[in-house]
C-alpha cells in the first residue's frame, strides 16, 4: 500500500481525536455523514466508508487539515516521525509534508502533492519523481490518500469491524495481506480506526514483519488531530508541484544539452497512433546515476490519455561499444533470456542499420526448466508467444526497446511484432527534429 513514509516502515497505530485547533470559530463542524447505508447500520461496507468520507471532506470555503505523529518499532527500521496532511476535496488536490528521525540515521524530510492527475513526490535527496495517483473503491485521489489504497502488486483484504479506540467507539478498516518491493517482503494487519460519524481517521494499529533476508517485527502507531481551516490560509500555489521543487523538462531539450557521445534516436515527443496502436506522449528523460558501461538513458512513452500512468514502451541507447562488454560480462554467467530456444529471431533491414525482434515467452508463460536451468524445445509453451522486444543497431548507438509484457503491470499493446516493428521503423536522429 502506498504510504506517505518510507515503503520498508510503511504503517503504525494512530490514537488521537478530531480537534478544531487553530480556525475553530470559523470551521465547519464535522457532522454525521447523509450517506445511506445497507445492511447493519453500525457496520457499512468500505466502499460505502469512502463515499462518506467523500462527503465529509467536501466543505465549501475549507481544506481537510491533519497533523499525525508517527512511531515505529521494527529493529534497524524503526523511527519517529510527523506528517501533515491537506486535503481540498472540492478540487481534488492534496498535500503531505512528512519528517521522519529514524533511529539509526539522519532526519529526513518528503513531501507530496497530488494535482493535475499526477503524484509528485520530493524524495529525502531532492528529486521529485512522477506517477500516477493510488484510487480505490471509487473514491477520488486525494479521498484515497487519506484512507489509503493498495498498490496493484499487494495481496491485501479488507474488511470493517466495530471497536474502540480511547474508550470511545469507532469503526475499523482491518487490512491484512503482503506487500512486496524490489528487496523486501512485508506483512501485515493494519486496524484504522474512524469516527463511526464522519469516517475520519483517529487512529492506525499495525502488527507485521519486514524480511530483507532476514525477518524483523514490525509495530508502530500513528495519532492523528483533525480539523478543517480556511481555504485562502495556505497560499495560492500551495497545491501546485512546482512548490515542492518540481520542474517540467522539455525532452527534447533534455536530449540536447548533454553530448551523449552517439547520434541520439527517437520517436519525438508526441508519436500518432496507429490502428490498434495509441497515440504516445514523452515523458522527462531519465538518465542511471550508476557508474560504469551501461545505458545512457531512457526514454518512456506513456499512453497520451494516461500520461502519468505506466509507461507502455521503454527505449534504452546505449553506445554499441557499451551494450557489447555488458552483453559480453552477461553472458559469462547465462546467456539472455531472448537467446533460449523458446524465443525466436527476425532480422530487419534498416535505412541507416538493422534491428532484430525476438519474440518469445514471459516466465509466467513458460514451464518451469530442468533443475540445471537448461532449456530445450519440448519446455516451450503451445501458444502464441506473449512477449517481444527490438534491438537496433544504428552505426555507433544501440537501442534496447521494450513494453510493458503480460507480467507487467498493464499489457501494453505495443507488446507484439507488429507493435516493435512499427516502433523500430519510426526511429529518426534527434537532429532532424
Amino acid at each position: 500500500m502506498r504510504t506517505i513514509w518510507v515503503r520498508l516502515v510503511a504503517v503504525a497505530i494512530v490514537i488521537g481525536a478530531i480537534a478544531t485547533g487553530c480556525g475553530a470559530a470559523t470551521s465547519p463542524a464535522i457532522e454525521e455523514t447523509t450517506e445511506a447505508v445497507t445492511g447493519d447500520a453500525d457496520t457499512p461496507s468500505v466502499e460505502e466508508i469512502y463515499r462518506g468520507l467523500g462527503q465529509t471532506l467536501k466543505q465549501p470555503g475549507f481544506i481537510f487539515h491533519s497533523s499525525v505523529t508517527v512511531e515505529v518499532s521494527a529493529g534497524p527500521y524503526s523511527h519517529t516521525g510527523t506528517i501533515q496532511r491537506w486535503v481540498d476535496a472540492e478540487r481534488d488536490v492534496a498535500r503531505e509534508d512528512a519528517s521522519f528521525s529514524p533511529a539509526n540515521g539522519t532526519p529526513q524530510q518528503t513531501a507530496t502533492v497530488i494535482a493535475n492527475g499526477g503524484y509528485y513526490h520530493r524524495e529525502p535527496s531532492g528529486k521529485v519523481s512522477v506517477g500516477k495517483p493510488l484510487t480505490c473503491r471509487g473514491a477520488t485521489a486525494a479521498i484515497s490518500l487519506v484512507l489509503g489504497c493498495p498498490e496493484s502488486t499487494d495481496q491485501v483484504t479488507t474488511t470493517v469491524e466495530t471497536g474502540q479506540i480511547a474508550g470511545k467507539p469507532s469503526l475499523v478498516l482491518v487490512t491484512s495481506g503482503t506487500t512486496r518491493g524490489s528487496d523486501e517482503r512485508i506483512t501485515f494487519t493494519d486496524r484504522l480506526h474512524l469516527d463511526p460519524n464522519t469516517y475520519l481517521p483517529i487512529a492506525l494499529e499495525r502488527d507485521g514483519t519486514i524480511d530483507y533476508g532476514e525477518t524483523t517485527p514490525e509495530r508502530g502507531k500513528r495519532v492523528f488531530t483533525n480539523e478543517f481551516v480556511p481555504a485562502d490560509s495556505v497560499a495560492n500555489d500551495f497545491f501546485d508541484p512546482v512548490s515542492i521543487g518540481y520542474v517540467e523538462h522539455d525532452p527534447a531539450d533534455q536530449l540536447r544539452e548533454t553530448n551523449w557521445g552517439f547520434p541520439v534516436y527517437w520517436l519525438g515527443k508526441h508519436v500518432d497512433g496507429t490502428g490498434d496502436l495509441p497515440p504516445l506522449i514523452l515523458r522527462p528523460v531519465e538518465v542511471p546515476n550508476y557508474p560504469g558501461p551501461g545505458y545512457r538513458f531512457n526514454l518512456n512513452y506513456h499512453g497520451a490519455t494516461d500520461p502519468y500512468g505506466p509507461p507502455v514502451l521503454t527505449i534504452e541507447e546505449w553506445s554499441i561499444a557499451d551494450w557489447k562488454a555488458n552483453d559480453a560480462k552477461g553472458r559469462t554467467k547465462m546467456p539472455p533470456r531472448w537467446e533460449t530456444p523458446c524465443w525466436e529471431r527476425e532480422e530487419l533491414e534498416l535505412p541507416d542499420g538493422r534491428a532484430t525482434i525476438y519474440s518469445g515467452y514471459t516466465l509466467e508463460t513458460l514451464h518451469t526448466p530442468p533443475p540445471d536451468g537448461s532449456f530445450s524445445e519440448p519446455n516451450c509453451p503451445d501458444q502464441p508467444h506473449d512477449q517481444f522486444n527490438a534491438q537496433v543497431e544504428l552505426g555507433p548507438t544501440f537501442l534496447f526497446i521494450e513494453a510493458p509484457g503480460a507480467s507487467g503491470v498493464v499489457r501494453s499493446p505495443y507488446d507484439s511484432r507488429e507493435g516493435m516493428e512499427a516502433i523500430v521503423r519510426a526511429l529518426r536522429p534527434l537532429s532532424a527534429s
